[in-house]
């Protein structure tokens, strides 16, 4: 019975990590992250290393949720929610291009995928273990 009482707390807070994920999203896009917003402005490569990690921590989040199921794809086997993630974060990013109050930028683009890319080697390398 604990175990299912941890499962279910882990799922939730997944869940609730996506939705803030989500608001963080929103509150980018129609300027209101406030006080927040402009803190990680002022950090040199604050905003990168922002979303480096909350980018990674959603591909590993969505991991969860999908039991760490990976696919085939090309003959190699591919983590679905790093995928996922991977996926949607692109079209997020391009998105911005016809956002008025956002503006696409690569090296965002990129720290995004270099955190999918270190959660998936971390959750790969513990596969192995």
């Amino acid at each position: 019975m604990k175990q299912s009482i941890k499962q279910s707390i882990k799922k939730q807070f997944a869940y609730f990590f996506i939705l803030l994920i989500i608001l963080i999203i929103i509150g980018a896009t129609t300027q209101s992250l406030g006080f927040v917003g402009q803190y990680i402005k002022a950090i040199p490569y604050g905003d990168k290393l922002i979303h480096f990690m909350l980018i990674g921590s959603l591909a590993y989040v969505v991991n969860f949720l999908t039991h760490f199921r990976r696919f085939t794809f090309f003959n190699r086997k591919w983590l679905l929610g790093s995928t996922l993630i991977f996926i949607i974060m692109t079209i997020e990013e391009f998105s911005q291009i016809f956002i008025s109050t956002r503006s696409f930028d690569l090296l965002d683009l990129s720290a995004n995928y270099l955190g999918i890319l270190t959660v998936s080697l971390i959750i790969i390398s513990q596969d192995k273990r």
